[in-house]
């Protein structure tokens, strides 16, 4: 749990409680493992995915290839 917690805080820059910890919703599993099931997260209109940025929280990023 304490590995978790100081994860939190890392990603969000903030002091964290323990039930804050214990109560934060983690990421959800795939509804499978084969090559046609829908992943857990898709980018946005504009081709963006918002991800967990350390100190700022949850920002949209843009992948360029």
């Amino acid at each position: 749990m304490l590995a978790i917690g100081g994860r939190l805080a890392c990603y969000t820059g903030k002091r964290l409680a323990w039930e804050e910890a214990l109560n934060t919703e983690l990421p959800t599993k795939p509804s499978g493992y084969t090559w046609d099931v829908t992943p857990p997260i898709l980018p946005d209109e504009n081709g963006r995915y918002k991800i967990e940025v350390p100190g700022l929280g949850l920002v949209y990023h843009q992948v360029v290839r």
